[in-house]
Parts: structure tokens; sequence; C-alpha cells
């Protein structure tokens, strides 16, 4: 699905991740639209929520998000919700007028602390990052994705 379109690095901890969860995406993967794939592959967490909101709306059966293991619906709603809470206390603080690096420091510990099963906890302060920068502006065209919800 993704040949010639993304490079996949990864470091030993990644490897051996994706060595136990790989099967389980290529079935997810499989079965999606090319459309839904592509925007899968998109490093916007506005953006991401808004597919994955709209996988939950679907009815996808199977599920394979990033901090745990392969499952059905409710690994995909609670992804949504993790996700969700990130992008809410991350903009609400940038809003305010927080530095970035004064919003990972604030709210990192407690997301990481709803989840503490989950793995890639390095990627909530990248996310943090990549939700600062999306945070929407009066006026630009692409508003309408980053409604909260």
């Amino acid at each position: 699905m993704f040949a010639g379109a993304a490079t996949y690095l990864v470091n030993r901890d990644q490897a051996d991740d994706l060595a136990r969860k790989g099967p389980g995406y290529l079935e997810m993967f499989r079965g999606l639209d090319p459309a839904v794939a592509r925007r899968l592959a998109d490093v916007s967490g506005a953006r991401w929520l808004a597919v994955l909101d709209r996988l939950v709306a679907e009815g996808a059966r199977t599920v394979v998000p990033g901090p745990g293991d392969v499952g059905g619906a409710r690994l995909l709603t609670e992804a949504c919700d993790h996700l969700r809470l990130l992008r809410d206390e991350t903009w609400s603080r940038s809003a305010a007028g927080m530095a970035e690096e004064a919003i990972a420091a604030e709210v990192a510990a407690p997301v990481v602390e709803r989840r503490p099963e989950w793995s890639g906890r390095e990627w909530v302060d990248k996310g943090i990052g990549c939700l600062c920068a999306e945070l929407p502006h009066p006026g630009r065209d692409d508003d309408h994705l980053f409604t909260a919800g």
C-alpha cells in the first residue's frame, strides 16, 4: 500500500515491536480504502484524529494502535480518546500562550499516567510539538480539520 510512498526507519526496539505487531498491521491496512491509508501516513495529529474517528464510525474491526497490541474497536476508541486528550490539553495551553517546552513538561506525564502499559511514550512529546504547530488560526483554510470533538 505504501510502496514507493514512504521510507520506514527503525531502531532495535521499534523493529522488535514491528515483528510482534506486523501481521496485525498487514491485516488492517489490506482492508483500508487507499485514501484512508494515505491519510494515516500523515503526521498531522488533528488529521489522524479525524481519520480515527471516521474508522470508529465505519466500524473498523482490526486495530493496531501505535501504543499497544492488535485488537478490536475498543482499542481504536481508546486511541482516539488518548489523542483527543493530548490535543485538547496541548491546544488549551498553547492558546493561553505557553511555550511548547512548558506544555510538554506539564501535559506529557498525566497523559502517560492514563495508560502506563502503553509503549511509545517517547512519541508524546513529539505529538505535543506537532499539535502545537497545528493550533487552529482564524481564516486558515483547513480549520474544519481542527474542530474539538
